[in-house]
Parts: C-alpha cells; structure tokens; sequence
C-alpha cells in the first residue's frame, strides 16, 4: 500500500471532522442564543461560549489547513475576532448577544446585492424595490 493514498485520506477525513465540529458547533450555540431569553443562565452562558470557541477553532483550523494546501477556502473573517470578543462578554455578563448582534441585518444587505446580480443595470432599482415590495 502507497504511504501518499494513505495520507491523503487521513487528511480528507481530518478535514471533514474539523468541518462536522464547526457546524455542530455553530448549531449549538445558535440554539443556545435562539431559546434563551435576554440573559443567559450560568449553564447557558457556559454552553454559549464553549459552543462559539469550539466553532472558532474548527474554522481556524480549516483555514490553516487550506492555507497550508495553498487552497482559496476557509478565509479568517475580520467578524472572527468580533464573535470571540462576544462569546468572552456573553459567559462574564451572561447578556444574550441576540439582542444586539447585527448579523441579520449584514445578511439582508448580502441578499440584496445577490437579488441585483442578475438585473440589467438600467432597471436595477427598480426590479430590486419590487422584489422586496418596498415601492
């Protein structure tokens, strides 16, 4: 048996891992903040901040790895840094973020630019204010 074909697959599934960790991960810690109400619980804020810090460290672990390969995947996000910040506040203050983390409203600002890709430029207000129903 070849060492290379070997390698390769430990590394394929190492990187599949990583990748399961970050999205559990990242759904634990969603939940945790979507049934919580404004202020966590001591076992919520723990759970909160292991969650969000085991989801950090998937990914910055991804993008070493793809980094590494050379591979244009799993680009460190400036937000990264932000979300540590919060999962370090939520468990000292046990403040639930939902209540003033802005991520929704930068989501809305993506989809709009995806809704006007493929709109001819001439009429591009316009087919955006009617998609939206906002004229």
């Amino acid at each position: 048996m070849e060492l290379q074909p070997v390698c390769r697959r430990r590394a394929i599934v190492h990187v599949r891992k990583l990748i399961d960790t970050a999205l559990v991960a990242h759904m634990r810690y969603s939940r945790v903040m979507r049934e919580a109400s404004e202020t966590f619980t001591e076992r919520q804020a723990h759970r909160f901040h292991h969650s969000g810090m085991a989801m950090l460290r998937a990914y910055a672990l991804l993008a070493k790895d793809a980094h590494s390969r050379k591979l244009p995947r799993w680009p460190p996000k400036p937000k990264h840094h932000h979300l540590c910040h919060g999962f370090h506040h939520a468990r000292l203050t046990r403040v639930n973020p939902r209540s003033h983390w802005l991520f929704k409203h930068e989501d809305y600002v993506g989809i709009c630019t995806r809704v006007s890709r493929g709109i001819h430029p001439a009429t591009l207000s316009k087919r955006v204010l009617e998609v939206f129903s906002v004229g």
